[in-house]
């Protein structure tokens, strides 16, 4: 089968494009065949050394998957061939951007019958994130208030819905680009940040600060007061410490998402009964290899060859999608942004000014293994700040953690 992966990591150009083996189920597995996988922001990070998830080399991107189930291991119920599923993948297991992927029988659930099947796969990973930022963490109520900055990338335009949905009042920042995608989502205020000092425009505080953007901290602390006595502060920006206020009682909290089967299966419903909205963009069929530069409005880099197709869910904001379909899968994309008015290079593998956030450059093979390798294969683990795994998860990440430029 046609998979794209990485031998090393490094910027785009280490994705390959090849032929390898079509994997089979294990016991309490099942067999994907492919009909997106969404690319996201860890996904660039892993790929580029700088986020410390554990993977297997060669290793193939992309733990959001939609896709058929096509076979099934032993002692599997619940889900059968035939099905139509969507899954959060585990992200050190290779991950959808082939033609077949294997995945944990509880890793998926039953897709949304209400929009195609490709674009499920910009649900998962991005929709939990919301949900357990807001309610989770942040333990929003009906009535109460939440100010979201950096609304009008993925994982903020489903919180707003989320928060409407249950009943609490959205104040949003948005930038030009984006404001009219957050009055779609349902935001009850917009501010547009690029014009407005956020502190003087919020004028009652709110119950939950929910930060998606890579905001300089020392504004992001100045932002506390606008959080209520007893409220809280949330953030996926987890290349930088959440602030909070013990002496008001205000909370702090950074979020890793965590894998959820019966939340997502409930988000799904959302989508089914319109009550969520799934947003992808157009698609781009691969007929050569290609390179187009990301642009100042949160473009992507595409990297890809011979008849594959990219679905982009593209957007301003900290956390984006793309499908990639495989037919055969024969693409993949790596997020670049450029301030507004900025020349600067602003990419992942450019930010060197800060050991927090910085690319870190891989040890040699002999100090890297964290374990016997088998075969020609590494497993490799690079620090990011203060970014931590633990609690017996299979998979944290933050869902916006890259210090890149661009508005949300």
């Amino acid at each position: 089968m046609k998979a794209v992966r990485f031998h090393e990591v490094g910027g785009p150009e280490v994705l390959k494009y090849e032929e390898i083996e079509q994997p089979t189920p294990a016991a309490g597995e099942v067999r994907i065949r492919v009909a997106a996988s969404a690319f996201n922001a860890a996904d660039n990070g892993m790929r580029g050394g700088f986020l410390p998830i554990p993977v297997v080399l060669p290793h193939v991107p992309g733990y959001d998957v939609s896709g058929t189930i096509d076979a099934v291991g032993e002692g599997v119920d619940g889900v059968a061939v035939g099905d139509d599923v969507i899954g959060f993948l585990p992200m050190e297991r290779d991950g959808g951007a082939a033609e077949y992927v294997v995945a944990p029988a509880d890793s998926v659930v039953m897709a949304p019958t209400s929009i195609p099947l490709a674009d499920a796969a910009a649900l998962p990973s991005v929709a939990l994130t919301a949900w357990q930022a807001l309610f989770d963490e942040g333990h929003l109520e009906a009535g109460q208030r939440v100010l979201i900055v950096g609304a009008g990338g993925v994982v903020g335009k489903y919180a707003i819905q989320l928060a409407k949905r249950a009943g609490v009042h959205v104040v949003a920042t948005a930038s030009p680009r984006s404001i009219d995608a957050v009055r779609a989502a349902g935001a009850d205020e917009i501010i547009d940040h690029t014009t407005t000092d956020l502190r003087s425009a919020v004028g009652e505080q709110v119950d939950v600060l929910l930060n998606l953007a890579p905001i300089d901290p020392e504004q992001f602390a100045s932002f506390v007061a606008l959080v209520r006595d007893g409220g809280a502060v949330v953030s996926t920006t987890a290349f930088m410490a959440t602030p909070g206020d013990d002496s008001r009682g205000v909370r702090a909290a950074t979020v890793f998402v965590l894998p959820n089967r019966e939340r997502l299966a409930e988000l799904v419903s959302l989508v089914d009964s319109g009550e969520l909205t799934v947003e992808a963009g157009g698609a781009i069929r691969f007929r050569e290899r290609i390179r187009v530069a990301a642009d100042a409005a949160g473009d992507v880099q595409r990297f890809g060859e011979n008849e594959g197709v990219v679905r982009a869910n593209l957007g301003a904001g900290c956390s984006q999608g793309i499908q990639v379909h495989s037919s055969p899968v024969s693409g993949i994309a790596a997020p670049t942004r450029t301030p507004a008015g900025s020349s600067a290079d602003t990419s992942p593998e450019a930010q060197t000014s800060d050991t927090s956030h910085r690319r870190t450059s891989i040890p040699s093979p002999d100090t890297s293994t964290t374990g016997p390798a088998k075969s020609s294969k590494v497993s490799r683990s690079v620090p990011l700040g203060p970014v931590r795994l633990g609690g017996g998860a299979k998979h944290l990440f933050p869902s916006c953690y890259l210090p890149v430029g661009g508005a949300c």
